[in-house]
């Protein structure tokens, strides 16, 4: 077990985790199945979206998709978020501008539902140029297309296995950028979204060491914590937390940063060895 000192689990914050999620289908032969559809998100979120990508890259939008739980019609009001992204013309700067007021009490009321909006852009050939893109990725296994040209039709299936681990592999990247957040603004409300993102980061991260053994693959948090801790029984306790954290974020900063010194820098080393039992070139990837 580890030693981390962090705050025991009160009976409130246990019955936060609820068995929600589920995997992604596979094919007779281990292929993802995407099983999102465009119809699963409201025509009013639709709209807004398409409207607010087109505002900022007119021209140069190529096409817009909303990816999991929306996208699968599994969302759920009051714990579900909004994960959508345009994707651009090349030689566009992928950046997604800020989201004035006025849009995001828009987007609100098209979607009251949702807890969060979360928007991204990335441009075609981050797409379709290599493989191991995690753009390629989330277009071809889990979102759908809602505007535009359709890139997952000329893209690769994906089969489950240890070369998804992704997230166990990009985690040093992200436990660097957590500490220059909470590094440059700790104040109580970035603290907070900070964790929760860092957290959903762990917890997923955590489930990637399983992906050989499991043949098994998805990004909701309680499935990746049940199998993970199948398969990492004295690591159970660190995933659980970290899930805590996710599902109700604080701004404790210093706890959670004890849980991401000791567990997340154990999942970075567990991570680099599985890559190297399974011969996986990390310089394929892409983040």
């Amino acid at each position: 077990m580890s030693n981390v000192a962090v705050a025991d689990a009160s009976p409130g914050m246990r019955s936060l985790i609820r068995p929600m999620g589920s995997f992604h289908p596979v094919d007779g032969d281990g292929w993802l199945v995407n099983d999102t559809r465009a119809d699963h998100v409201p025509v009013a979120l639709r709209d807004r979206l398409i409207d607010f990508f087109d505002d900022c890259f007119g021209a140069a939008l190529v096409a817009v998709y909303v990816r999991g739980s929306v996208a699968r019609g599994t969302a759920v009001a009051g714990v579900s978020d909004l994960d959508a992204f345009a994707v651009v013309a090349d030689g566009t700067e992928p950046v997604c501008p800020h989201l004035p007021s006025d849009t995001l009490a828009q987007f609100q009321a098209s979607a009251p539902g949702l807890i969060d909006f979360e928007l991204n852009v990335c441009r075609r050939d981050d797409v379709v140029r290599n493989y191991f893109s995690t753009w390629a990725f989330l277009v071809k296994t889990q979102s759908a297309r809602i505007h535009g040209e359709d890139l997952a039709a000329g893209l690769q299936p994906y089969r489950v296995g240890p070369h998804l681990m992704a997230e166990a592999m990009y985690l040093p990247l992200r436990m660097r950028d957590y500490a220059a957040r909470i590094a440059s603004d700790n104040s109580p409300a970035q603290a907070t979204a900070t964790c929760q993102w860092m957290m959903k980061a762990v917890v997923r991260a955590a489930f990637d060491l399983t992906m050989d053994r499991a043949g098994l693959y998805t990004r909701d948090l309680y499935p990746c914590w049940q199998t993970f801790s199948q398969f990492y029984p004295t690591r159970a306790d660190d995933c659980e937390r970290a899930l805590r954290w996710a599902i109700a974020p604080d701004h404790n900063t210093t706890a959670h940063r004890a849980l991401v010194d000791d567990f997340a820098t154990w999942i970075g080393q567990e991570g680099v060895r599985l890559v190297q039992a399974h011969g996986i070139d990390l310089s394929r990837y892409e983040l």
